[in-house]
């Protein structure tokens, strides 16, 4: 991949911060539902680090709903965020450590935490390895970390051209997950096990992973339905008062290059011509040897 992610993601969040914190608030997309959170072990985690922790909101209602969370530590490299975050600290204050840095390389102390958590943040990594390594280095034995992301089961030769123009226009990679299996096990990670939040955009499905197939990994059981994966487009489109759709402004950059008539077929058209997304939604969960 020629791109250059730090650059690409530096610039997006300089231009675009006050709109996107306009649009979604301090959770934006990153915070999950109760059901998903669980898997996550917080009630027996003191110290957490959320690596790439957007605006703050998660780390916030983490602190108010796990009364035994003593301690995050919130990691990001946008400082407009951080400046966010930081406005909206209560009496808690104290409990919170704000840390303008790369998660690929933060220079805090090994060993330091029971939770490492990347919501929807590790589609910003310019490097699955040495973030995998980073994470694991943080935690300390039988520590836990928990991913919630957008991935690809399918190698980049296959991803349609509704993939490429999301992860471009977004600053994202959408990581093939078998690399990143690999980067959690290389890392040191055992018990890597994967929930499909959203199974080709429809409904649960026991032949989920179609394109992936690894024997070192379990699937996460789950009894609750999924959610509209697609609610961030809700916030991209909107319809005029003659029911024309057009592009909001948040839509301007989401899909930025791309043709609204075109997407619009792609999602009436493109499920019966077998070309779904190639990208999804997913959680992992492993622990640290």
């Amino acid at each position: 991949m020629s791109r250059n992610i730090v650059q690409e993601v530096t610039e997006y969040y300089r231009k675009h911060t006050p709109l996107i914190h306009r649009v979604f608030g301090d959770t934006y997309e990153g915070f999950p539902k109760p059901e998903l959170l669980r898997y996550a072990n917080l009630e027996s985690a003191a110290r957490v680090a959320d690596l790439g922790s957007g605006f703050g909101g998660p780390s916030r209602l983490i602190m108010d709903q796990y009364p035994n969370v003593e301690h995050i530590c919130c990691v990001n490299q946008s400082f407009a965020q951080l400046k966010i975050h930081a406005r909206n600290l209560s009496s808690d204050a104290a409990k919170f450590h704000l840390l303008h840095a790369d998660y690929h390389s933060t220079g805090l102390s090994s060993n330091s935490f029971d939770r490492v958590l990347f919501l929807e943040s590790l589609e910003h990594s310019y490097n699955l390895d040495k973030a995998m390594r980073e994470a694991y280095r943080l935690l300390r034995t039988g520590g836990q970390i928990f991913i919630k992301g957008w991935f690809s089961e399918y190698p980049r030769k296959d991803w349609t051209l509704f993939t490429t123009a999301i992860e471009k226009a977004n600053a994202s990679c959408f990581h093939d997950m078998h690399d990143l299996v690999n980067a959690m096990y290389n890392a040191g990670f055992i018990d890597v096990k994967i929930l499909p939040s959203c199974t080709k955009g429809t409904t649960q499905n026991p032949e989920w992973l179609t394109n992936f197939n690894d024997t070192r990994v379990s699937l996460l059981d789950t009894e609750f339905p999924i959610w509209d994966h697609m609610l961030w487009l809700r916030h991209a489109i909107a319809r005029d008062n003659q029911g024309r759709f057009y592009k909001t402004p948040y839509g301007e950059i989401a899909l930025k290059d791309i043709d609204l008539d075109w997407l619009m077929q792609y999602f009436t058209h493109g499920p019966k011509l077998g070309v779904g997304f190639t990208y999804n939604h997913y959680v992992l969960v492993a622990t640290a040897k």
